[in-house]
C-alpha cells in the first residue's frame, strides 16, 4: 500500500505548475517529484508484487532488492544510450513539422523495449526526456555539431498531451469506482490528512535557508494529488490474485479523491490569499 500511495501524480502536477504564480525554482522541485515518485512507486510496488506472489519466503529480500536494482538500472542504460543517439538524429532536422511526434512515438517506443527487456519504462522515459531537455549542453559536451534545443519541440504539444492524460485518467476513475464500505472511505480519507501533515513537516524541513523555496511553502504542501500510477498499480494488485485486494482499490481510490480536492481547494486558498495581499499592497 505504501508503494502505491507514495508518490504525487505527475500527470496531475506538472500541468498544475504551468498554471500557478510559482517560483522557477519551486516548479521544477514539484515537477522532479512527482516524475521521480511515479517511477519508483512502479518499481517498488512490482518488485514487492514478485515476493508475495512467486518467491518462498526465505528469498523475498533479494528478489526484492533484484527487481528494484535491474528495473532502475537498465531503464537508465537505455534512456541514456537512446537519448544520445536521438540527439544526433534530431541534428540532422531542418524545420521538419512533425519531429515533436515522431520524438514521442520514440519515447513510446523506448518504454515498450524497456519493459520487454525487464527494466523500467518510466525511467527510461524520464532519462530519455532529461537527455533531450538538456540537449544544448550534452551536445557541446560531446561535441555533435548543431545542437538543438529539444525541450522546445516537446513544449509545443506538451499542454494537449496534458489534456489527453487527464482526461483519460478521470474517465478512467470514473469507471472503476465503486465503493462498497463505508470504513474503507474513511480509512483513505484519514490517510490523506496524515499524508498533509507528513508532506508539511517535509516541506518545513526541507526548505530552511531557502528564501525561494520558503514563499512557496504553502504551495509545496498541498501537491500531494494520487493519480494515475496509484490507480493504475490497484488494478495491477486485483489482477495479480493477492488476497483480499479489494481492500486496496477502495482506499487507493478514496486517497486519490481525496487528495485531488485537498490540492484543488489548497490551490483556490492560495489564489484568495494572494489576491488579498495584492490589494492590500495596491490600497497602501
Amino acid at each position: 500500500m505504501g508503494s502505491i500511495i507514495g508518490g504525487s501524480s505527475s500527470a496531475i502536477v506538472i500541468p498544475l505548475m504551468n498554471r500557478v504564480n510559482a517560483s522557477q525554482k519551486a516548479s521544477t522541485l514539484l515537477s522532479l517529484e512527482s516524475t521521480f515518485t511515479d517511477a519508483i512507486c512502479i518499481v517498488f510496488t512490482i518488485a514487492f508484487l514478485q515476493f508475495f506472489t512467486t518467491s518462498p519466503v526465505g528469498d523475498g529480500f533479494n528478489i526484492i532488492i533484484r527487481g528494484i536494482v535491474s528495473g532502475f538500472s537498465i531503464g537508465i542504460v537505455i534512456g541514456f544510450i537512446s537519448g544520445i543517439i536521438w540527439l544526433k538524429v534530431l541534428n540532422s532536422f531542418i524545420d521538419e513539422p512533425y519531429e515533436d511526434i515522431l520524438t514521442l512515438c520514440i519515447a513510446l517506443l523506448l518504454f515498450g523495449l524497456s519493459e520487454g527487456a525487464g527494466g523500467n519504462g518510466a525511467i527510461t522515459a524520464l532519462i530519455f526526456g532529461l537527455i533531450l531537455g538538456n540537449g544544448v549542453k550534452i551536445s557541446e559536451a560531446l561535441y555533435i555539431s548543431r545542437p538543438k534545443e529539444a525541450s522546445r519541440i516537446m513544449k509545443r504539444f506538451h499542454s494537449e498531451i496534458s489534456f489527453i492524460i487527464r482526461t483519460f485518467f478521470f474517465t478512467y476513475m470514473g469507471a472503476i469506482l465503486l465503493f462498497y464500505d463505508l470504513r474503507l472511505i474513511l480509512i483513505g480519507i484519514a490517510l490523506s490528512f496524515i499524508f498533509l501533515l507528513v508532506r508539511y513537516g517535509a516541506v518545513w524541513l526541507s526548505t530552511i535557508k531557502e528564501p525561494i523555496l520558503e514563499t512557496d511553502r504553502s504551495l509545496m504542501t498541498i501537491m500531494l494529488p494520487r493519480g494515475l500510477a496509484a490507480a493504475v498499480l490497484s488494478q495491477l494488485i486485483i489482477g495479480s490474485g493477492v488476497s483480499n485486494a479489494g481492500l486496496f482499490q477502495d482506499i487507493i481510490l478514496t486517497i486519490i479523491i481525496s487528495t485531488v480536492l485537498i490540492c484543488t481547494f489548497g490551490i483556490y486558498l492560495i489564489k484568495v490569499r494572494s489576491r488579498k495581499i495584492q490589494e492590500i499592497k495596491q490600497s497602501a
